[in-house]
């Protein structure tokens, strides 16, 4: 049976105890006033009345509602906390003292335990802790449609007497039993005893006695210090305690003989300690739990009627199943035999055209795919005059690279991709203003997602290419010379306004003219930067030059970019 959920749960602003005897149904409600407990109501109701006690509790805004069990039907032990704990953890090693101390007789949902006294902050070692249960042979139904949960007379005791050093009796000759707390000597002794006496002189013979073996044991002499009543006897020191924690409190004897047990029950129903919440959490029943499907499906084959129609429809099964299974898988092989050999061409025809489709497999290149991971892999720098990607001849790469350098990296960045495995560089060859390479490697998973790794947003490639980020215009139609303006129309083309006459489309159809030192250092930004790049596309396109031309070029573009590398501030 499992537990039911109601150890250190949260307290309400109000309770309500209701403690049942032969004086018929006393009730009483404490409400929390701030930080203190206040009684709003105490007073013996109608124990027939159906909702008596609901109503009761509606009057003074209560939502728990403690009843107290029979004293004798109950019974206590004292134990001791093996070490320091929290209050979550002490609650949880209590259900486990309980588990262990109290006889195996008491249901589970009857027992309860909780710590003797104040206790702030952690509890230490060797803290006394109250452990109860009620072995009530019936199950009492619930007076009310409130949160209801059962305590004993000795637990309520306990919480009178509290961490004050006093002692408490409860002993009712109509009960016939005595419950007894003496929390003033060494240690702490709390018994419940059973006990009938003919008449009441007799049975205040039996309490007493009861009280000194006790105190023997407990090293201390509490008689002294009671404050003799008909049924309740508690020390001087508890009573002082009491009035300076609840409102409400009357001082004569008798109020404390008839609502003395059902104060405590309801100051323990508020006490929102975990180490406490025990006591005050005895029900009734057992707690209903919903059971899962596998725990019904369990339950229902322990049923002899069921487990043997079980075993028969399986019996039935195991014979007939394998027999049933052939016969199917005879039916589905015929089938599909039937539907090939009437398929065009038969099996013959199937063969070869899984041949083809595995050819195609293997011959089939995302050539697309290929060129874009290239391009990713290839450093800013390189240039690719040709690009050969072939089934079974992998990727042939030959292009320009500003250094060396570049090549290297665009070799590791391919490698890198796994797309392209086995990559090697063929002819390096240093030229004027680069070099000029060779590039092959063996396609290894050609449908392998590439990411790019550089971030072209953060730094776009105009930054890449130019470091001030600023391109230079296109080719102008017409080189400026010494003042003279230079036609530089395509062949065919005529003056005025015929022809392509649109910026960059073509380069000169000549090698640039010749630019003197003077004229470089007269030229302004703008114009130096024409100069040299338009120099440097026809190198790009006429790579055939001789050198002394190239040399040449070379030399004027070195001197205008550096021309506008030093106007770039504005000088």
């Amino acid at each position: 049976m499992t537990r039911a959920a109601t150890q250190g749960r949260v307290r309400a602003g109000g309770a309500v105890a209701v403690h049942d005897g032969p004086w018929g149904r006393r009730v009483l409600a404490l409400v929390r006033d701030g930080a203190r407990l206040r009684v709003a109501a105490a007073r013996v109701i109608d124990a027939g009345a159906p909702l008596g006690v609901q109503q009761f509790a509606g009057e003074h805004g209560a939502t728990i509602v403690v009843r107290v069990a029979n004293a004798r039907e109950t019974m206590a032990r004292v134990a001791m906390l093996a070490g320091t704990l929290s209050e979550e953890h002490a609650a949880g090693a209590i259900r486990l003292l309980c588990d262990a101390e109290l006889p195996a007789v008491i249901p589970e949902h009857r027992r309860g335990g909780g710590v003797l006294g104040e206790n702030g902050g952690g509890l230490r070692a060797g803290v006394p802790v109250l452990l109860t249960g009620w072995m009530s042979p019936t199950s009492p139904d619930d007076l009310t449609s409130l949160r209801e949960s059962w305590t004993t007379p000795i637990a309520a005791l306990a919480t009178l007497v509290d961490a004050r050093g006093g002692s408490a009796v409860y002993a009712d000759r109509r009960e016939g039993a005595m419950s007894i707390v003496l929390a003033g000597g060494e240690r702490p002794v709390v018994r419940v005893l059973l006990e009938q006496r003919p008449d009441d002189a007799s049975w205040q013979e039996a309490v007493g006695g009861a009280l000194a073996e006790g105190a023997s044991v407990a090293g201390a002499s509490p008689e002294d210090d009671l404050q003799h009543g008909r049924v309740l006897w508690v020390s001087r020191v508890v009573v002082r305690a009491l009035r300076d924690r609840v409102d409400g409190l009357r001082d004569e004897a008798s109020w404390l003989d008839d609502y003395g047990v059902a104060l405590g029950a309801a100051m323990l129903a508020l006490d929102d300690r975990p180490s406490r919440a025990g006591l005050a959490g005895l029900r009734s029943s057992a707690p209903i739990i919903e059971r899962g499907r596998l725990a019904r499906t369990v339950d229902w084959f322990r049923s002899p009627v069921h487990a043997g129609l079980v075993l028969g429809v399986g019996a039935v099964l195991l014979g007939a199943a394998p027999v049933a299974l052939a016969w199917a898988r005879a039916e589905v092989l015929e089938a599909r035999v039937r539907t090939i050999e009437e398929s065009s061409g038969g099996r013959e025809e199937i063969e070869k055209k899984s041949d083809l489709y595995a050819q195609l497999n293997t011959t089939r290149l995302p050539v697309t795919k290929l060129m874009m991971d290239v391009a990713r892999a290839a450093p800013v720098g390189v240039t690719a005059n040709t690009v050969r990607i072939a089934p079974g001849q992998g990727l042939t790469f030959r292009g320009q690279a500003e250094s060396t350098e570049q090549v290297t990296a665009f070799q590791e960045a391919l490698g890198k991709t796994r797309v392209f495995s086995e990559v090697t560089t063929g002819r390096v060859e240093s030229k004027d203003g680069g070099v000029e390479f060779d590039l092959t490697a063996r396609i290894a998973n050609p449908h392998l997602n590439v990411q790019n790794a550089d971030d072209f947003v953060a730094r776009p490639l105009v930054k890449r290419l130019f470091p001030d980020g600023v391109p230079p215009p296109p080719p102008p139609d017409a080189d400026t010379r010494n003042g003279r303006t230079t036609d530089a129309r395509r062949p065919g083309t005529t003056g005025g306004t015929g022809g392509d006459r649109r910026p960059g489309t073509s380069a000169p159809e000549g090698p640039p003219p010749v630019v003197s030192d003077d004229e470089i250092a007269r030229m302004d930004r703008a114009t130096a930067i024409r100069g040299w790049t338009s120099r440097n596309l026809y190198l790009t396109r006429n790579p055939n030059l001789d050198a002394a031309e190239k040399d040449r070029l070379n030399e004027e573009i070195r001197k205008m970019r550096a021309r506008a590398d030093s106007l770039r501030g504005g000088g």
